[in-house]
């Protein structure tokens, strides 16, 4: 009688788990390109490399922030002259080669290097990974150091308590799946359709985007009436457009500890729903004498919160239904007069790049913990239309908002697709390319 072993006909058990009986296991230095020097490598030491020696062009440095999660940011951009780059030859990386992060948040993560330049520059958080491509495929190794499955590994191998690294002997060590070539370029091909369904995604919703951006430039200064409006605009003070009371700032540390927190009763808003706008994210809650102890920072549906540290002058309005609450430090509280200023009106206003220009210029300390008592912030002018017009203006601003935001789902379906593919595909649970 043969044994069960639970592993179906045509797999096997391994080191990274049950995968297909062609594919192979191999080691991360298995990857690389061994007729290519210094095909995996790490960059340099800190000192050989100081930032007295940068200059406004030259050789590109690659810096930790531009390893993005399988994408290059092309954000921060610094140099070293062509000299230094020369003295650090072996630390060179080039076009549509793969660097590898070693720091996280996520540690190892990889994407590939930019043909904008001829060459560039590894800072010393960068790992270069030449790929042997007459046994890998670049996209499909692109792909799985970024899958949750090499991800597990690489943080295993890690080390530090509040930020992640990983040595380069530690990664060349790390277990990695080899299929065929022939499946391997088959996975890579099917993953790569996805990847221009969302690249395509996201450049359309950049694209309207910027469209909001121009039409509130339009809009929010007067520049462009809306058909059947006509008159001055009045401009009035944050704190002029404000209810009684209308703006508080949260309590000071200590006020509210952890200790206080209970399983139900009032929520208690923090920080993170502001920045991300979504009131589930905080599970903290006080019970009714704590709550009423701090009543004055109570806030009901439509009153908004806005962040005062860290990512300052993010806006976000308590919906309707959402459960009644108190504001923790690091918040202002808003009401609006509805005399006075349309609500989705204000939101907008509150949220265009120039008024958050204004606000970061205007805070102290790169903080907004005191900003309700200066005069500067309740000061802020802010022009308004008529209270039609302004509803007219956030009524088109909102349609826009609709359409990106349908966008955006549409991008997190693609995004959770690929996902799904990538976890049949690279455990072989579904086969491209069987062998025979």
């Amino acid at each position: 009688m043969v044994k069960d072993t639970g592993v179906p006909a045509g797999y096997k058990q391994t080191e990274v788990g049950v995968i297909p009986v062609e594919w192979e296991v191999k080691m991360f230095e298995d990857i690389a390109d061994k007729k290519v020097k210094w095909s995996i490598t790490r960059g340099p030491f800190g000192s050989n490399l100081k930032a007295s020696e940068y200059t406004s062009e030259g050789v590109r440095i690659i810096q930790l922030q531009n390893i993005g999660d399988g994408v290059f940011n092309d954000d921060s951009k610094i140099f070293t002259s062509d000299e230094k780059a020369n003295e650090l030859l072996s630390c060179n990386i080039y076009p549509n080669e793969i660097i590898l992060s070693k720091m996280g948040d996520p540690v190892a993560r990889a994407c590939f290097i930019p043909n904008s330049r001829k060459r560039f520059l590894m800072s010393s958080d960068g790992i270069r990974l030449v790929v042997d491509e007459s046994r890998f495929a670049k996209k499909f190794v692109h792909e799985y150091i970024n899958s949750i499955y090499f991800r597990k590994r690489a943080i295993d191998a890690s080390i530090g308590s509040t930020r992640l690294r990983i040595g380069l002997q530690d990664l060349k060590k790390l277990l990695v799946i080899a299929p065929p070539l022939p499946e391997q370029q088959a996975i890579a091909s099917a993953l790569s359709d996805v990847d221009a369904l969302i690249t395509s995604l996201e450049q359309l919703i950049t694209k309207k985007r910027n469209i909001k951006q121009g039409a509130m430039q339009q809009l929010l200064t007067d520049k462009k009436r809306l058909p059947g409006f006509s008159g001055e605009w009045e401009v009035k003070t944050l704190e002029n457009v404000c209810a009684k009371n209308g703006l508080v700032r949260g309590p000071f540390g200590g006020t509210l500890k952890k200790e206080f927190f209970v399983r139900n009763g009032f929520k208690v808003y923090e920080q993170k729903n502001a920045i991300y706008r979504n009131v589930d994210l905080g599970n903290y809650f006080i019970d009714k004498n704590k709550f009423n102890e701090l009543k004055r920072f109570e806030v009901k549906n439509g009153d908004f919160i806005v962040s005062c540290s860290g990512t300052i002058g993010k806006i976000y309005q308590i919906p309707e239904g959402a459960e009644c609450g108190i504001i923790n430090q690091a918040l202002l509280k808003i009401k609006t007069d509805h005399n006075i200023i349309h609500d989705r009106f204000f939101f907008y206003y509150f949220d265009w790049e120039k008024f958050q220009e204004k606000i970061i210029d205007n805070t102290q300390g790169g903080a907004m913990q005191n900003l309700v008592g200066m005069n500067i912030f309740r000061n802020t002018q802010i022009p308004l239309p008529p209270l039609p017009e302004q509803q007219s203006i956030a009524h088109i601003l909102s349609d826009m908002d609709t359409e990106i935001e349908a966008l955006e789902q549409k991008r997190y379906k693609y995004k959770a697709l690929k996902q799904g593919m990538m976890q049949e595909l690279l455990t072989g649970k579904t086969r491209l390319l069987c062998q025979q």
